[in-house]
C-alpha cells in the first residue's frame, strides 16, 4: 500500500508527466529518510540515521531538479498536468515575494512525509479491516451494484 500511495502522492505533488526514474529515485531516498526518523541519531556510516541524512540531501536534490525543470517549462505546456509544486512555486510570502527554492523543497518534503504515511497506513488498516470482516465487503459490493 505504501508503494501505491507514494506514486499517487508524487503525481499530486509533482503533477503527471514527471519522469518515472525520478519518482523511483525519490521513493528510494524517502524510504531511507523515513527509517532514519525512527532510529537513534548516530551520524556514523552504516547506521540508519546516517543513511537518512544522506538520503534527505539526495531527495532535496531530486526535488530541486524538478523545480529547475518546471521553471524552464512554458506556462501552458499541455503535456503534463500541474501539481502542488507548481502551485507552491506561484505562492508569495508575507512581503509579496515568491518563495525561494529551498523553502519550496522543505514544504514539499514536509507534505510528503505527513501525507504519505497517514494515507498509506489508513489504506492498510482499511484493507485489513475488510479482510477480517468480509461481510462488510459483501455489503459494499451489493450497494455498488444497486447504484
Amino acid at each position: 500500500m505504501n508503494k501505491i500511495s507514494f506514486k499517487v502522492f508524487m503525481n499530486i505533488f509533482l503533477g503527471s508527466g514527471t519522469n518515472d526514474t525520478v519518482i523511483a529515485s525519490m521513493e528510494n531516498y524517502y524510504t531511507h529518510v523515513l527509517s532514519g526518523l525512527f532510529s537513534t541519531p548516530l551520524k556514523i556510516p552504516g547506521f540508519a540515521y546516517h543513511r537518512a541524512v544522506k538520503a534527505r540531501k539526495m531527495l532535496e536534490k531530486d526535488v530541486q531538479g524538478v523545480l529547475t525543470e518546471r521553471r524552464g517549462r512554458k506556462p501552458n505546456d499541455l503535456n503534463s498536468k500541474r501539481g502542488l509544486i507548481d502551485i507552491i512555486m506561484e505562492a508569495e510570502d508575507e512581503e509579496g515575494e515568491k518563495l525561494k527554492d529551498g523553502k519550496i523543497v522543505v514544504i514539499l518534503l514536509t507534505f510528503l512525509l505527513a501525507s504519505r504515511e497517514s494515507s498509506g497506513r489508513a489504506a492498510s488498516w482499511a484493507t485489513t479491516y475488510l479482510y477480517q470482516h468480509l461481510e462488510e465487503l459483501q455489503k459494499a459490493k451489493k450497494n455498488k451494484r444497486k447504484s
